[in-house]
């Protein structure tokens, strides 16, 4: 897996868990926890892909990096700018 998806993935489980990342991703807490020990049995390409679309786009609500703002709802003065 390249360095990037690595980084991305690792920031991902420090800050939220396994469970949530699994979801976040839409794959299963073991398939994700066998990749991110490096025990996954079969090709990570299309792990490290999806890993790159979900994790390296930036948060919709504040625009910077995923965090556990981004979970919840905009404030106000957001949904207000998005109308």
């Amino acid at each position: 897996m390249r360095e990037e998806a690595r980084h991305l993935l690792h920031e991902a489980i420090t800050a939220h868990g396994v469970a949530a990342t699994a979801r976040r991703l839409g794959v299963a807490r073991a398939s994700l926890s066998l990749v991110y020990h490096d025990k996954y049995p079969g090709s990570t390409a299309r792990m490290e892909e999806r890993i790159l679309r979900v994790l390296a786009r930036p948060c919709p609500v504040y625009g910077g990096p995923w965090g556990p703002a981004c979970l919840q709802p905009a404030p106000e003065w957001k949904r207000q700018a998005r109308l």
